[in-house]
């Protein structure tokens, strides 16, 4: 089943970084600054590095 740890995807700096662009790509969009398709390509490169940085975070260690 799918799960999160979300002590641990908060303490990560991807995370907090991605949730900064999110939140610029909106403002930008508010202000006018970028169109709203340039926002939602920001927006879905942001949320895709939280999930693939979780995803490397649950794969283990690596094979030596």
């Amino acid at each position: 089943m799918f799960t999160w740890n979300w002590s641990e995807l908060v303490h990560s700096k991807v995370f907090w970084t991605s949730i900064c662009a999110i939140v610029a790509a909106i403002g930008a969009v508010v202000l006018g600054e970028i169109e709203l398709g340039a926002a939602i390509e920001l927006i879905i490169a942001a949320i895709f590095a939280i999930f693939f940085r979780d995803a490397i975070a649950k794969s283990g260690p690596t094979v030596k």
